[in-house]
């Protein structure tokens, strides 16, 4: 193909750039501005070869402990892309205290996976409908935690023998592990951080996990994350879940070796759709009840909460009934409900029981 470029403006420069990036299939290299600090982020993200003219899905991974956005490429992803043609793209995540390789599920770390995802769907052509979310090891850790507090965002995720619960990690993790993650956890945990050990602690979220697909693996002779954390992990979401799937487990396999590839993850992932039924006229999942835990002001599905007081968990739970729609919950300032995402003719009045409730864009 030849290109002819009569005024070699940098406008059009970039745009044939980003042609030649859609038909041949390439890894580039993104910036993008952090939603919590404002700092400028990258990311490495890969488009397939002739996808342009077409929505495809979204494959976010998040990197591991020592590692950095090139680790999509390094596992396998971007051949499994080219192959099943979707996008990827793996943010470089940063820490509230230390660099990305040692972010250890820091709420920066989680919108560097949010922020890199809106990237994607500002330059890319994106089903949003099959947003998806891999991990392993501290990716794993980070996958989990996000997508129990952003579950509207996933259409399904993958976590690989993640850390779940910190505060029993760190006590029994090998000393190197530990000697790493205490710069960025503020060391031991102590009254001055604990309520950072708490909040990264993803099975504290559980009850989140009946609103999006989540799968879980690890190897039962990992010597860095012991398997325990996954049991954990997956009594805590099957007692608030009765459908979560159980954890896969690969018998005799240690922490560092291949375990599942993308294949498997992918495969797990690929069938499921972030969609209502049909008839709801609202463009994702749709869920009557909630009952829902955050540990900072966030919209999810049809709610925005604000918490009450800073360092602890804010409870929601949402009912309705005979068309009016109860708002409950615990540390919670207010929480406005959105009309706009909730089924025509569903609601006909909003109820704060013990919450200052508003209800916006009312059908």
């Amino acid at each position: 193909m030849v290109v002819k470029m009569v005024k070699k403006t940098a406008v059009m420069i970039a745009v044939v750039m980003t042609a030649l990036q859609l038909l041949w299939g390439q890894e580039m290299n993104i910036q993008f501005e952090s939603s919590y600090d404002g700092s400028e982020q990258s990311a490495a993200v890969y488009v397939p070869e002739d996808v342009a003219g077409r929505k495809v899905p979204l494959v976010v991974v998040a990197h591991s402990l020592g590692c950095t956005e090139d680790q999509a490429e390094n596992l396998g992803w971007y051949e499994l892309a080219e192959k099943e043609k979707f996008i990827v793209i793996c943010p470089k995540l940063h820490g509230l205290n230390t660099a990305g390789g040692t972010s250890m599920g820091a709420i920066p770390a989680q919108r560097d996976i949010l922020d890199a995802i809106e990237y994607a769907k500002n330059h890319y052509s994106i089903d949003e409908t099959r947003i998806y979310l891999d991990g392993r090891s501290m990716g794993g850790m980070l996958a989990m935690l996000t997508a129990l507090k952003y579950p509207d965002r996933f259409a399904a995720v993958v976590a690989g023998q993640g850390i779940y619960d910190l505060e029993l990690f760190m006590k029994n993790a090998p000393e190197a592990l530990r000697e790493a993650a205490y710069p960025e956890l503020g060391g031991p945990e102590s009254d001055g951080n604990r309520w950072e050990y708490r909040r990264r602690s993803a099975y504290r979220y559980a009850r989140n996990s009946r609103y999006v697909p989540i799968m879980m693996w690890h190897g039962t002779n990992d010597t860095f994350v012991a398997p325990e954390q996954s049991k954990l992990m997956f009594e805590a979401m099957e007692e608030a879940n009765e459908y979560q799937r159980p954890v896969a487990w690969r018998v005799g396999s240690s922490h560092c070796e291949l375990n599942y590839p993308p294949e498997w993850a992918w495969n797990q992932m690929k069938t499921y759709e972030n969609v209502c039924e049909n008839g709801f006229d609202v463009p994702h999942r749709f869920f009557s009840e909630l009952d829902y835990i955050t540990d900072e002001d966030v919209t999810v599905f049809y709610a925005t909460i604000e918490l009450k007081e800073p360092e602890r968990f804010g409870e929601l739970r949402v009912m309705l009934r005979k068309g009016e729609l109860i708002v409950r919950g615990k540390n919670l300032k207010k929480v406005t409900i959105n009309g706009e995402k909730i089924p025509a003719t569903w609601v006909t009045k909003v109820k704060g029981d013990g919450v200052e409730v508003e209800w916006i864009n009312p059908r």
